[in-house]
């Protein structure tokens, strides 16, 4: 090959390693600016973890400081070996303080540190007002690890039926979308006032006519597009009812049935 050739060829490969890079920066960084609905954040990491609790001494353990109040377990407690039988009635504070006390005892960490993204409560329709079985919260920060910029998720499912908790936990690259959070601080509605106003303005109504064989959930998801709670009522084969209230001055929105 002559010099010419070859100098061809060495401009080709350093011209190609250039569209290379520059379309690598373009996807990672001027994308996620030009495009901010279409950013995506990459799993880097992912840690998949079961612990077991006692429900009925859980509230006593973490006020005297035990250390056994979490128990890693090696396989998943669901299924048979489940209680699947509530003795608790644990209402949004008492969730919130085991939700504080788990996330600091994985991460040993503050839970001031990290911004809440998600909570999550479920009860069956039998079961209401006497409190919830099933809490679930996510937790974020971001931080520099790596050179990289870094979201680190924790989302936790608390089941007062299954005796467990289980534990995710993320890292996500690089920390370019914009994550929402909850202002616990703020909200003047707790879970138990949101199903208050829920049973008074169509749940009570709604789950009555399918004998209670249904499941509620209530949550405040800022990322889904309303800052509120979402109260649903779900019975075989879909949901049958859903309302919106407003956490701060407890306005309302009934979205499903709709008004003829």
């Amino acid at each position: 090959m002559n010099k010419k050739n070859l100098f061809k060829t060495a401009l080709l490969l350093i011209a190609a390693l250039a569209i290379c890079l520059g379309t690598a920066v373009f996807y990672k960084y001027l994308f996620a600016w030009l495009f901010p609905l279409y950013a995506y954040e990459y799993p880097v990491s992912e840690t998949l973890e079961y612990y077991a609790i006692e429900p009925d001494s859980l509230l006593d353990s973490l006020s005297q400081g035990k250390k056994d109040a979490f128990v890693f377990e090696t396989t998943t407690p669901y299924g048979p070996s489940g209680s699947r039988e509530r003795t608790v009635n644990w209402g949004q504070t008492e969730f919130l303080a085991i939700a504080n006390a788990f996330h600091e005892f994985i991460l040993q960490e503050p839970v001031e540190d990290w911004t809440l993204h998600l909570m999550q409560f479920r009860v069956d329709c039998d079961n209401i007002y006497c409190g919830f079985d099933l809490g679930s919260f996510e937790y974020y920060k971001v931080m520099r690890l790596d050179g990289e910029e870094t979201r680190l998720v924790h989302k936790f499912t608390i089941s007062a039926l299954d005796n467990s908790i289980l534990s995710i936990r993320k890292e996500l690259q690089p920390a370019i979308e914009k994550w929402e959070s909850i202002d616990l601080d703020r909200i003047k509605i707790d879970a138990e006032g949101a199903l208050l106003i829920a049973g008074k303005y169509g749940l009570d109504a709604a789950r009555t006519t399918d004998a209670n064989k249904c499941t509620i959930y209530l949550s405040v998801a800022p990322q889904s597009g309303y800052d509120g709670w979402r109260v649903s009522y779900s019975g075989a084969p879909e949901t049958k009812f859903e309302i919106r209230i407003d956490p701060f001055r407890g306005e309302y929105s009934v979205v499903k049935p709709k008004k003829r």
